[in-house]
């Protein structure tokens, strides 16, 4: 049983800012499923394993991604709550479904999927696909809560009136994403008008519930867009730290939102 650190894979990744940015890149990074889990333990818990249980950081993972707290002898699976949860399939079968699926445009049906991957029936891809869209369909008007990490992003595309901060063609989204005790959480994306009080005020009250705890960077609108709610803003100028260090989760969001919209 090898100890829990948190481990990333694919020589410490980084590429397209830790995803792969090509179907190629995706099966160098994670050939087996020894990758995958590293790559998963380091998503859910990017500073290393923490117990939910008895919040030790000091656990030992056997070859199915199962961790063996050392404080609490409790199991935490890693895939524990996620589409991978009890899977007799592969996860790095799983990673190039996912890959799939969430690069294309107009849907992958099971058949092709049964077709060129090893998966050893149709209904059993059929099954992933059903596991993939339950995820991707859930309830959108649940309110993200707890500790939630919000930005602003420009993404590619047609902008209606082109107005505002940002490039010819650009469109200015904001994005919040739950930071929870076995990592990152659920997330949303909008797109905002500019990045005034108003705008994100309009977006933090359809996104966020008022008991949160909202980490942002020192942009200005967002203390009184943010009135009401615990507040904490991170001056990354100051910090030393580039943006994507510093929120780390959103900024995960943002580019993996990127490689599926530009």
């Amino acid at each position: 049983m090898a100890d829990s650190t948190g481990a990333r894979s694919g020589d410490d990744l980084e590429p397209g800012l830790d995803y792969p940015r090509d179907l190629a890149e995706l099966r160098a990074w994670f050939p087996t499923d020894a990758e995958c889990l590293d790559y998963l333990d380091w998503l859910r818990w990017p500073d290393g394993f923490c117990c939910p249980h008895c919040a030790s950081t000091s656990a030992g993972r056997d070859t199915v991604g199962r961790h063996r707290c050392r404080g609490c002898w409790r199991r935490v699976s890693v895939t524990s709550g996620t589409i991978f949860d009890k899977t007799r399939i592969p996860l790095s079968v799983w990673f190039e479904v996912v890959w799939l699926v969430t690069s294309s445009k107009t849907g992958v049906p099971a058949a092709h999927l049964h077709r060129v991957l090893p998966i050893s029936s149709y209904q059993s891809a059929w099954a992933m696909l059903a596991r993939l869209r339950q995820v991707m369909t859930s309830d959108q008007s649940a309110l993200l809560s707890g500790r939630v990490e919000v930005d602003e992003t420009f993404i590619g595309g047609a902008r209606p009136r082109g107005r505002g901060r940002g490039g010819l063609g650009e469109t200015l989204g904001a994005g919040g994403i739950e930071i929870t005790a076995h990592g990152w959480g659920r997330a949303r994306m909008g797109v905002i008008e500019d990045a005034t009080t108003a705008s994100l005020k309009a977006f933090a009250a359809k996104t966020i519930a008022t008991d949160s705890v909202v980490v942002t960077d020192g942009l200005r609108s967002y203390p009184p867009a943010l009135h009401g709610y615990e507040h904490e803003a991170i001056n990354v100028a100051s910090s030393g730290r580039p943006a994507h260090e510093s929120l780390p989760a959103v900024h995960r969001l943002f580019a993996l939102a990127k490689r599926t919209l530009e």
